[in-house]
């Protein structure tokens, strides 16, 4: 059935129904996948993922439904599940379909890649890494081609539809000499370029390099307050618990978010600007449908400090009594500072360069306490030894809020553009 086919079939199956506000996403994604394992490039897959969710609002009460099927009998099953479910479930008057819109249409990519090419890209990387740096260890590689197709309707007469493709590579590796090991680590890479090699894009070499030195890490034998170098990829984890504890849905409808009455005022460190970009040329591929069924728009979340608007869902804005922000959050940049790393580096004069984190989830109000990996003790301007696990801990809120320094030189890998940033006053454990 063509995507106009479906659509009508599906509003007339609403009209029959009498329901009368209803939104569709539909969504197929075809992937092209060659794999690097024990040493060769062993396998091609093909893949296609069929998605139809279908969405209804009766008496102010909200179903959706998951199916993978296109005729009409399956459609009308769903919408029949879903209004079933509406009878179960608690009324919200805060619940709405996206205005009308009116018709929009983007395209960009083509479907199908060059696999002979894809093949000798890979391989390219993977002899590369081999020849280049002959201690580190690549445990799998992934190189992918992705294609999608996403369209949505509505009830109230929006139909958007859209389509991207973009390359993406994941690789896991170690270091390895004589008896000493690192733990792995990873590097994700999304490009619409792949005449450039992968080895040069995104963090790749840094990752590798890093990985390398760790095989001499040291433990840590003292605690003390200091300063934290957050590298790129690493950001964005802080960027997400920021955004989980302060901006988004659950801590502005609950009101426990620290921010809820801050719009215009200043929350980070002047020296940063984070917004999401709709479709940005030094990104892989736009996303043009946001999930409630909005054409996305750019979206500026911290001006020079100020925050100028939350993330929030249709639902939680209705629920809220704030505007909703027209970006699902994808292509998130964060703009660069005037001083070298290098420099930050030389004018820090006790502190850790965390490389990742893990640990648990802040707090509401973003206390939080995490382990530092692939991370680098840095002493009177001096990288002195990479690190074994190290602790550090402090607020999330205070931190952004004392930012010392914003990096000139930015890491992208396609989906975020990022900085190192340098934060102060941590606690670090040893």
């Amino acid at each position: 059935m063509e995507k106009r086919e479906f659509f009508s079939t599906f509003f007339r199956i609403l009209d029959d129904l009498a329901v009368n506000d209803g939104e569709c996403h539909l969504s197929v994604k075809d992937k092209y996948e060659y794999n690097f394992d024990n040493g060769e490039i062993n396998l091609l897959r093909t893949s296609r993922e069929f998605r139809v969710n279908i969405a209804i609002i009766v008496d102010h009460r909200k179903a959706s439904v998951m199916i993978n099927k296109v005729d009409e009998i399956s459609i009308k099953d769903a919408v029949l599940d879903a209004i079933k479910t509406c009878e179960t479930v608690e009324s919200d008057c805060c619940y709405k379909i996206a205005p009308h819109q009116g018709e929009f249409y983007f395209y960009k990519g083509e479907k199908e890649p060059d696999l002979d090419k894809m093949y000798d890209v890979l391989d390219v990387f993977c002899q590369s890494i081999t020849k280049e740096y002959p201690k580190y260890n690549i445990l799998q590689a992934n190189f992918l081609y992705n294609y999608e197709e996403i369209t949505y309707g509505n009830t109230n007469g929006t139909y958007i539809d859209s389509s991207r493709s973009f390359y993406e590579n994941l690789f896991w590796g170690s270091a390895k000499e004589g008896d000493k090991t690192t733990s792995s680590n990873f590097s994700p890479l999304a490009t619409s370029n792949i005449d450039v090699p992968l080895l040069d894009q995104g963090d790749a070499r840094f990752v590798i390099e890093n990985s390398i030195k760790e095989l001499e890490s040291k433990p840590l034998n003292e605690s003390f307050i200091g300063d934290i170098i957050v590298v790129p990829f690493e950001l964005l984890n802080f960027l997400q618990c920021y955004s989980s504890k302060f901006l988004m849905d659950g801590s502005i409808i609950s009101k426990s978010s620290r921010l809820i009455d801050k719009l215009d005022t200043k929350v980070m460190s002047d020296k940063i600007t984070w917004r999401t970009l709709v479709d940005d040329e030094q990104m892989a591929g736009p996303m043009m449908i946001t999930s409630d069924g909005f054409v996305a728009r750019d979206l500026t979340i911290v001006d020079e400090g100020v925050l100028k608007s939350f993330r929030l869902t249709y639902y939680a804005a209705s629920k809220s009594g704030f505007i909703p922000e027209l970006n699902d959050g994808y292509n998130i940049e964060v703009l660069p500072g005037d001083k070298s790393l290098n420099q930050i580096i030389s004018e820090t004069k006790k502190g850790i360069i965390v490389g990742r984190s893990s640990g648990g989830t802040p707090s509401a109000n973003g206390d939080f306490n995490f382990v530092a990996k692939n991370s680098f003790y840095v002493e009177d301007g001096v990288i002195k030894y990479p690190l074994t696990d190290v602790m550090f801990s402090g607020n999330l809120y205070e931190m952004f809020n004392e930012a010392e320094e914003v990096s000139a030189e930015r890491v992208n890998n396609g989906f975020i553009n990022f900085p190192y940033v340098k934060f102060n006053n941590i606690n670090i454990t040893g």
